[in-house]
Protein backbone atom coordinates (compact mmCIF):
# COMPACT_ATOMS: atom_id res chain seq x y z
CA UNK A 1 0.00 0.00 0.00
CA UNK A 2 1.72 3.41 -1.43
CA UNK A 3 0.02 6.21 0.72
CA UNK A 4 1.02 9.18 -1.75
CA UNK A 5 2.78 9.41 -4.92
CA UNK A 6 6.65 7.91 -4.40
CA UNK A 7 9.81 6.21 -5.89
CA UNK A 8 9.59 2.58 -4.95
CA UNK A 9 12.52 -0.10 -5.06
CA UNK A 10 11.93 -3.32 -3.81
CA UNK A 11 15.10 -5.62 -3.86
CA UNK A 12 15.86 -9.52 -2.96
CA UNK A 13 19.46 -9.92 -1.34
CA UNK A 14 20.68 -13.27 -0.31
CA UNK A 15 22.06 -14.19 2.95
CA UNK A 16 25.36 -12.93 1.95
CA UNK A 17 23.84 -9.35 1.11
CA UNK A 18 24.39 -9.31 -2.22
CA UNK A 19 21.04 -8.08 -4.63
CA UNK A 20 19.96 -10.94 -6.50
CA UNK A 21 17.30 -9.63 -7.94
CA UNK A 22 15.19 -5.85 -8.50
CA UNK A 23 11.13 -6.76 -7.99
CA UNK A 24 10.48 -2.92 -8.69
CA UNK A 25 12.34 0.44 -9.11
CA UNK A 26 9.65 3.05 -10.13
CA UNK A 27 7.78 5.75 -9.58
CA UNK A 28 3.85 4.94 -8.22
CA UNK A 29 1.12 6.26 -7.89
CA UNK A 30 -0.90 6.23 -4.67
CA UNK A 31 -2.48 2.63 -4.52
CA UNK A 32 -2.44 -0.75 -3.07
CA UNK A 33 0.21 -3.32 -5.50
CA UNK A 34 1.21 -6.95 -5.84
CA UNK A 35 4.60 -8.01 -6.37
CA UNK A 36 5.63 -11.58 -7.38
CA UNK A 37 8.73 -13.20 -7.14
CA UNK A 38 9.74 -15.60 -9.81
CA UNK A 39 12.59 -17.52 -7.63
CA UNK A 40 13.37 -20.12 -10.58
CA UNK A 41 16.75 -21.00 -10.83
CA UNK A 42 17.31 -20.20 -6.92
CA UNK A 43 17.75 -22.27 -4.04
CA UNK A 44 16.38 -23.14 -0.68
CA UNK A 45 17.57 -20.58 2.05
CA UNK A 46 17.51 -17.55 3.52
CA UNK A 47 16.62 -14.10 1.42
CA UNK A 48 16.05 -10.38 2.30
CA UNK A 49 13.56 -7.90 0.56
CA UNK A 50 14.41 -4.45 1.31
CA UNK A 51 11.53 -1.92 0.30
CA UNK A 52 13.01 2.02 -0.30
CA UNK A 53 9.89 4.50 -0.57
CA UNK A 54 10.55 7.96 -1.12
CA UNK A 55 7.62 10.66 -1.41
CA UNK A 56 7.48 12.99 -4.30
CA UNK A 57 5.85 15.63 -2.51
CA UNK A 58 7.83 15.79 0.54
CA UNK A 59 11.02 14.33 2.35
CA UNK A 60 9.47 11.42 3.75
CA UNK A 61 11.36 8.37 2.76
CA UNK A 62 10.52 4.69 4.54
CA UNK A 63 12.70 1.67 4.18
CA UNK A 64 12.15 -1.97 5.75
CA UNK A 65 13.88 -5.03 5.37
CA UNK A 66 11.82 -8.36 5.59
CA UNK A 67 13.27 -11.80 6.28
CA UNK A 68 12.52 -14.45 3.95
CA UNK A 69 13.10 -18.08 3.84
CA UNK A 70 12.34 -19.78 0.18
CA UNK A 71 11.51 -23.61 0.99
CA UNK A 72 11.09 -25.24 -2.60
Amino acid sequence: SIPKESNLRIAVYNSLGKEIAILANDTLQAGYYEQVWSADGFSSGVYYVKIYAESLDSEKKFTDVIKMLFIK
